[in-house]
């Protein structure tokens, strides 16, 4: 808590400043209000706020950490059952065959963490702006201990951004670089067998487009 707002001294008037009174006042005992003693009350006030920041953050981190450890347990068991079928878990790989716009993620977070930056950046570069805007919620939920600013927007701008990488990029190198490849082993390609019979027209019409 800032101390000049709560409580301001003046030693060489040898005034006082209350938040309830308005101007300055007379201090009506010299020595009750020596700027030392008003100094020491800031300083232990300043600490106790810090001490209950603390302890709300410790708060919200062991909330959040239920419900990521909760959360974590779902997603396990679906990578499991689904990996095990599939070889995947993105669902749309899983149900289509194509890749989403957050497919590669995961191994560019894996290669960020182990220093390979350039394989991170193949793999999807969107992972920097994940963990920019990851960063940007900690520090208001964690630090500031306010509601995050223009999250709703910023958000949106984030897929948005995403969208269009993953756009660009699908046009570029599908189906023939990884992440962007067609899974021939998906739901609808093994209940609709001309789904894969369409596909593979459609995977040979983009190859001889780009070819030409």
């Amino acid at each position: 808590m800032d101390f000049e707002n709560k409580f301001m001294y003046n030693e060489n008037r040898e005034e006082y400043r209350d938040p309830g009174i308005s101007g300055w006042s007379k201090c009506p005992v010299r020595k009750a209000c020596p700027a030392s003693s008003r100094r020491q009350e800031a300083d232990s006030m300043m600490k106790s706020n810090r001490k209950m920041n603390w302890k709300e953050t410790g708060r919200r981190i062991r909330e959040d950490a239920k419900w990521a450890f909760l959360t974590g347990i779902v997603f396990f068991i679906y990578y499991e059952i689904v990996h095990y079928f599939y070889g995947a878990f993105c669902p749309m790989l899983v149900t289509t065959g194509f890749p989403c716009a957050g497919c590669g993620l995961t191994r560019a977070f894996l290669y960020l963490g182990s220093g390979q930056f350039e394989r991170a950046m193949y793999m999807n570069p969107m992972a920097l702006a994940v963990i920019a805007f990851a960063l940007y919620c900690g520090y208001y939920r964690y630090i500031r201990l306010t509601r995050v600013k223009h999250f709703s927007l910023i958000l949106g701008l984030l897929i948005g951004i995403m969208l269009l990488f993953y756009g660009v990029r699908m046009y570029l190198y599908f189906p023939d670089r990884v992440p962007y490849v067609y899974t021939r082993r998906n739901v609808l390609a093994e209940h609709f067998p001309g789904y894969q019979q369409l596909m593979d027209q459609f995977l040979m019409w983009i190859r001889k487009s780009r070819a030409a």
